[in-house]
């Protein structure tokens, strides 16, 4: 049976949102009279943003797993515990946990690598960045659940890929190249799993192995007790 618990309004932190909202208005209102249409239109864009999160993201819950507060919850939304790892979407007033079966579009479902140096202070290596000489390589020692990492069937092959990191800790930066191998895949899917940011909890530092697969996902966390 799918674990479930009731979704409330926070009323602080909407009554906080909208009195936001409000102070960047009367801001907007007096950047206009003054002549500052620019920031005028900066800060009524920032209202904007804070009124509607007012009114659709301010739903609280706690995690019906392990019992950790969730909040900044839309009436449809699907978002994920930073603590146990479970993922859930919200309708009707419930936060539900979502199907097994799941697969999404994109790289949805994200946990920690196994070094606690890339848990925080951590980026993805941008395009054009500066050459350093502060440079290793780390294979990722995983455990691969049997069948496609996408489509959950028979995998007929393996992938492998790379991706360059650079944690922000010390007075130099760190570039770290992650390798990962052994990724099961059937002969029809492709781009199952990632290197990259946890999409839905943009408050946590570092990066994260991703997955599109909800069931391969929650396989692979089995395996790997990091």
């Amino acid at each position: 049976m799918p674990q479930s618990a009731a979704v409330t309004t926070s009323s602080g932190e909407k009554a906080f949102k909208i009195f936001v909202a409000l102070a960047l208005f009367c801001g907007a209102v007096a950047a206009f009279i003054y002549g500052y249409w620019g920031w005028g239109l900066a800060a009524l864009f920032v209202s904007f943003c804070f009124l509607s999160h007012a009114f659709l993201l301010s739903g609280k819950a706690n995690c019906p797993v392990c019992a950790r507060p969730l909040s900044g919850l839309g009436p449809v939304s699907t978002c994920g515990c930073p603590k146990c790892r479970t993922y859930f979407r919200t309708k009707d007033g419930q936060l539900e946990e979502i199907a097994a079966a799941t697969v999404a579009d994109e790289y949805t479902f994200a946990t920690r690598l196994p070094w606690e140096d890339l848990a925080d202070q951590t980026m993805l290596e941008p395009l054009g960045s500066m050459p350093t000489l502060n440079t290793t390589t780390r294979p990722l020692n995983a455990a691969w659940p049997e069948g496609c990492c996408v489509c959950g069937q028979a995998s007929t092959r393996t992938d492998a890929f790379t991706c360059s990191v650079l944690n922000k800790r010390g007075f130099l930066d760190k570039k770290v190249i992650i390798e990962v191998s052994g990724v099961p895949y059937c002969e029809k899917c492709k781009k199952g799993v990632a290197v990259d940011y946890d999409r839905g909890n943009t408050d946590l530092g570092g990066i994260f192995l991703v997955f599109r697969s909800y069931a391969y996902f929650k396989a692979f966390r089995k395996l790997n007790s990091w």
